[in-house]
C-alpha cells in the first residue's frame, strides 16, 4: 500500500544530545518535503497521531494530535494541529495540571465503529 503523508516526532531524541523530541514533522513522500513544528527547547513532544477530518476525507486531510510536556510548567497539554499546516503551530490546546509521559500512546477510531 502506498501513501503520501508521514508524521513523526523529530528535533532531538535518541541519537542526539537530547533525550526528548522537541518537534513534530510532516513528510510528504510525493514532494520529498519535510515540514516541522518546533515546540521549543523546554517542551518534549510525544509521537503524533493522525485523525481524519471526516470519513470521506482525502489522505492527509485532518488533524494531528500530540501530547507536549512543558518542563517549565511541569505539566502537559494536548496540542491539535491542522495536519496539512503543522509548521503554523497548534490550532487548539487542552492544558492539563499534571504531566503525561511523552511515551504514552493512544489510538483513535471513528465513533461509528463498533
Amino acid at each position: 500500500m502506498s501513501y503520501r503523508h508521514g508524521y513523526v516526532a523529530c528535533v532531538g531524541g535518541p541519537g542526539s544530545d537530547d533525550i526528548f523530541h522537541r518537534g513534530i514533522g510532516h513528510f510528504d513522500h510525493a514532494t520529498g518535503q519535510m515540514r516541522v513544528y518546533a515546540a521549543g527547547p523546554r517542551c518534549a513532544v510525544a509521537e503524533p497521531v493522525f485523525v481524519p477530518r471526516s470519513v470521506g476525507a482525502r489522505e492527509g486531510e485532518g488533524y494531528l494530535l500530540t501530547n507536549i510536556f512543558d518542563e517549565d510548567r511541569n505539566a502537559s497539554h494536548l496540542a491539535i494541529f491542522d495536519a496539512e499546516q503543522i509548521e503554523q503551530g497548534p490550532i487548539a490546546r487542552a492544558h492539563l495540571d499534571h504531566r503525561v509521559p511523552v511515551g504514552f500512546h493512544g489510538n483513535w477510531r471513528s465513533s461509528d465503529v463498533t
